[in-house]
């Protein structure tokens, strides 16, 4: 009888969808700006699905001891303009994914979402519900 590997993953972060025109370095200067943070450009993250397709997601990153912010474009640098190449297909109409990993538990979803929601450059913004979130596990760096 063949064994089966079961894995569970610790989706133990908040996710935020960003829809917006902007460039990511623009919304990371926003972010930064208002947040209190300092992000910066980090190496594009490769992905590699079963088709041999590689891609690569720009990203900013920002990390202190007990938390990480990582800003995350949707689409890959290269079909920036493709609904293919989406971290997250099911959420294809959305720019870019704000990923907060929050160890102390003092950073408040709402108001960062509110927080979000007040930039003129951001036209839409929303937390992702990763209970129900089908690619959640591209999100796991």
């Amino acid at each position: 009888m063949p064994h089966k590997l079961q894995v569970s993953y610790n989706f133990d972060f908040y996710l935020f969808g960003i829809v917006s025109v902007q460039k990511g370095y623009k919304l990371a200067w926003l972010l930064n700006e208002n947040l209190g943070i300092s992000m910066v450009k980090n190496e594009n993250i490769k992905l590699e699905f079963t088709n041999q397709e590689i891609f690569e997601i720009p990203n900013y990153i920002y990390t202190t001891e007990n938390n990480t912010y990582r800003l995350i474009c949707n689409r890959s640098a290269e079909h920036k303009y493709s609904q293919k190449f989406c971290i997250a297909p099911e959420f294809n109409q959305i720019d870019y994914f704000l990923q907060i990993e929050n160890q102390t538990g003092l950073i408040s979803e709402d108001n960062i979402l509110n927080t979000i929601q007040q930039f003129s450059e951001v036209q839409y913004a929303c937390k992702i519900n990763l209970e129900t979130f089908k690619s959640r596990e591209n999100f796991l760096f």
